[in-house]
């Protein structure tokens, strides 16, 4: 697949979101950081989204993997740990 299609899976997710359908919206973007692990958006939608603080931390490691300087995930991941 290509990052066109990640861009229609964030697309949806927004969508999800706007229409209060977190299950939907988590689908989505696991999806999305399956077709692209290094997405840094997908990762971050993950978090906010994610069903239980491992899953979080997981997707905010993700980020941080990526980008060691996002400040977001680096604020974040601290409590995520806790």
């Amino acid at each position: 697949m290509t990052n066109v299609t990640v861009v229609d899976l964030l697309r949806e997710a927004t969508a999800a979101v706007r229409a209060k359908d977190r299950p939907r919206t988590r689908e989505l973007l696991l999806e999305a950081t399956r077709l692209d692990p290094r997405n840094e958006t997908a990762w971050q939608w993950l978090a906010g989204v994610a069903d239980s603080p491992a899953e979080a931390l997981r997707a905010l490691e993700s980020i941080l993997s990526l980008n060691p300087n996002n400040e977001k995930a680096k604020v974040a991941v601290g409590p995520a740990r806790l």
